[in-house]
């Protein structure tokens, strides 16, 4: 039988491909595709950076801290408060008491009187009842209202033996007095106070006569 072509490969041993040589460098062109792939990809896988704004930020925003400041400004200004309008709850007690004082400050007399126990110029009723209130002025006409009391009706003996023990005791007392006879007799001439004991007890045991009617200093407590 005659030998067909395919046949001769039957005996012949395939030839085995050629060892790779792990030596040999790898393709420099190949590197250079692969780096410069790398790089790019790299360089795209980065975040994008902003330059820094110089001054931009730092000038803006002030402005806008002082812009909100300014409209809460305005806005405060334009919040007023409202005043309470309506008259007070007052009891009937109460409503009595302060028009009696009222009609008693209505005199010039007594007004004058109670200018120099609340240390004020005001001769406004209104005013001075307002003063008179006061914790340090109740306390002051209350102490002032006893001692004329000790005075009224005293013998000129007596009237002198109590004004120097009261003078002494209290230094600003002669000149409150004083202040307050000329307001209630103007027309006695006790002058002023000269800031010594005994001469201002004669000066004004001088001018005392059968005495100085001073009960409306006692309308003057509250």
């Amino acid at each position: 039988m005659a030998d067909f072509p395919w046949n001769n490969n039957f005996g012949t041993p395939t030839p085995a491909p050629a060892p790779v040589d792990d030596s040999k460098p790898v393709n420099e062109a190949r590197q250079a595709d692969d780096s410069e792939n790398w790089s790019a990809s790299g360089e795209d896988s980065q975040p994008d950076v902003q330059p820094e704004e110089t001054g931009s930020v730092d000038e803006t925003t002030p402005d806008r801290e002082e812009e909100t400041s300014v409209k809460g400004a305005k806005t405060t200004r334009r919040k007023t408060a409202k005043k309470n309008s309506s008259f007070p709850h007052l009891e009937a007690a109460s409503y009595a008491k302060i028009k009696d004082m009222l009609d008693v400050l209505s005199d010039d007399r007594t007004a004058n009187i109670a200018k120099i126990l609340c240390e004020t110029s005001k001769t406004d009723a209104p005013v001075l009842l307002e003063v008179l209130t006061e914790t340090k002025t109740r306390k002051r006409v209350a102490e002032f209202s006893k001692f004329v009391k000790e005075l009224a009706g005293a013998q000129p003996s007596d009237l002198k033996m109590r004004l120097a023990f009261a003078f002494m005791e209290d230094k600003t007392l002669s000149k409150t007095l004083f202040a307050v006879l000329n307001a209630a007799e103007p027309d006695r001439g006790f002058g002023r106070a000269s800031g010594e004991p005994m001469k201002d007890v004669n000066a004004v045991a001088e001018h005392w006569g059968d005495g100085v009617d001073l009960s409306v200093v006692e309308k003057l407590k509250i």
